[in-house]
């Protein structure tokens, strides 16, 4: 599986800790004294860039999450040890 498809077939899971780490954030202005503000504030970039961090760590074989790889993908093979 290409990069590419990773990231596309985990895109809404980024979509959605995006929109938590913003409302996060939304709280933060609003409700929150300006010291806190910029905790969540970095809190909220944290957990977005803990997401990507994770995302981009997925098993690139498709086998790894039950499905056979494409045909003619040696690469499957070099990365079990083949």
């Amino acid at each position: 599986m290409t990069p590419a498809c990773r990231i596309t077939r985990h895109m809404p899971t980024v979509l959605i800790l995006s929109a938590v780490a913003a409302e996060l954030h939304a709280l933060a202005i609003v409700e929150v004294l300006v010291t806190t503000d910029i905790g969540l504030g970095l809190a909220a970039i944290a957990a977005f860039l803990v997401a990507v961090v994770h995302l981009s760590r997925l098993p690139r074989c498709s086998s790894c999450h039950g499905r056979r790889p494409p045909e003619g993908w040696t690469d499957h093979a070099v990365a079990h040890g083949a």
